[in-house]
């Protein structure tokens, strides 16, 4: 029987979407291995359209790597495109689609600063899954 050591653990999480534009620089959206960000609007306006649908959304994968004894962060293995997406929306630099429409109207066409406050706090509570992979610290 062919057993192999695994050299690290995987925990289930859930993300605030917005952390990863709030805390940034906690998380590393395109290590070397990763490709440039290449998703077009009309993709990522549909992500926004499923995260505040809560239509499923496949899991982040992310690796945490500790740089020193008190600084820790998380490198994307897979969800490098939905992570931008998210740091884009709430950084302001994008407006959320016209499909939310049916959701409600008063998310159509907004940038995260423009919503008022109950749909902010709507939009701000909305959480993402991840698998964090633990116990391989090489940077």
């Amino acid at each position: 029987m062919i057993a192999p050591q695994k050299e690290y653990t995987v925990t289930q999480d859930k993300i605030c979407a917005k952390d990863f534009h709030a805390y940034k620089e906690e998380y590393i959206v395109q290590p070397p291995y990763q490709r440039k960000t290449v998703w077009s609007m009309k993709k990522k306006q549909a992500l926004l359209d499923s995260l505040l649908r809560e239509y499923y959304i496949p899991r982040l994968v992310l690796r945490e790597v500790r740089l020193s004894n008190d600084k820790v962060v998380r490198e994307v293995v897979d969800g490098q495109q939905r992570i931008a997406t998210m740091q884009e929306f709430y950084g302001g630099a994008m407006r959320l689609p016209n499909t939310l429409a049916t959701l409600n109207g008063g998310l159509v066409g907004k940038r995260h600063t423009d919503l008022s406050v109950e749909l902010r706090r709507f939009v701000d509570r909305k959480t993402m899954e991840a698998d964090i992979i633990t116990g391989i610290d090489d940077p």
